[in-house]
């Protein structure tokens, strides 16, 4: 939510507790997955394994105003620290970028636009989400790149339908389920 909308509703109920949000505003409390240690650590990880070349394929975050609509940010915190990553990794060369909306159809665009615009692919690409990473597959099916021996693919959200990928795609899992409960509790 908007931090107006937050403010609103708090005037109204102290006793609020946000869920998959990250406020700005003080004095609110809020659940939320790490998304920015979460992508350091993939990165470092993939860093680990000898890839220096590696992509993200993600979309931006949103925010719902007290009237119900959505504004679009201008970025996402997985966004933000592969970029800071990179840079601090010296790979500024290698920072490749693509964000849209959070859709198949979007990371099927998305990887197509970077196949075609890059001189030398990835050797890996973090995805963030598993529906997008499901169109970064097909892609890179139709363009005849093998997954793991040409590129590494890592996401996040580890929905059940990626296990029946070939080969398995390697998620983040996101306790969503747990998030709720401790806001209950």
């Amino acid at each position: 939510m908007t931090d107006d909308a937050i403010k609103r509703i708090k005037a109204y109920n102290e006793n609020v507790i946000l869920v998959d949000a990250n406020p700005t505003i003080e004095n609110c409390d809020y659940i939320c997955n790490d998304f920015g240690t979460r992508t350091q650590k993939i990165l470092n990880y993939l860093y680990d394994l000898g890839h220096r070349n590696i992509a993200y394929i993600g979309g931006n975050s949103s925010v719902v105003a007290m009237n119900g609509k959505t504004i679009m940010l201008d970025r996402d915190a997985r966004a933000e620290a592969y970029s800071d990553w990179m840079r601090i990794k010296g790979l500024n060369k290698f920072e490749h970028l693509y964000i849209d909306n959070w859709s198949i159809e979007n990371g099927f665009r998305l990887c197509n636009q970077m196949i075609s615009e890059l001189d030398e692919m990835p050797t890996a690409i973090v995805v963030g989400s598993d529906p997008m990473a499901l169109g970064v597959y097909k892609s890179l099916k139709n363009h005849q790149i093998n997954i793991p021996n040409d590129v590494s693919i890592v996401s996040f959200d580890d929905v059940e339908m990626t296990n029946y990928l070939t080969p398995s795609l390697s998620s983040v899992y996101m306790d969503s389920s747990e998030m709720g409960k401790t806001a209950v509790r």
